[in-house]
């Protein structure tokens, strides 16, 4: 009871909000990118190390997606007809991936 006390006064003080507010920005975005976009909802592997490198793809998959939209906002990548993709439509990222990163 008293840590329940101790942890519901850390997070009602000034620092504890903006920490609380910090979480649903960084931490909630990912696993719902995952989930939503890329459809990860469960691993479907055994073991320790087979889960962490399941995830650890799955991350860097979703780094490489942010990479290439933050190239061609800058203007660092060239289009060309085989990878004309709409921005706000993830969905069609997923094919194109390796091919910017080839064209770049």
């Amino acid at each position: 009871e008293y840590f329940k006390h101790q942890a519901k006064a850390h997070l009602e003080s000034d620092y504890g909000r903006r920490i609380y507010a910090q979480r649903k920005i960084d931490v909630e975005t990912v696993f719902g990118r995952m989930k939503g976009v890329f459809g990860m909802r469960r691993v479907h592997v055994r073991g320790n190390q087979a889960v962490h490198n399941d995830i650890g793809l799955m991350l860097m998959s979703m780094n490489l997606t942010k990479l290439i939209l933050e190239l061609r906002r800058k203007g660092g990548c060239t289009s060309t007809s085989s990878e004309k993709i709409q921005k706000n439509n993830e969905d069609h990222l997923k094919p194109t991936v390796f091919i910017v990163l080839f064209v770049c």
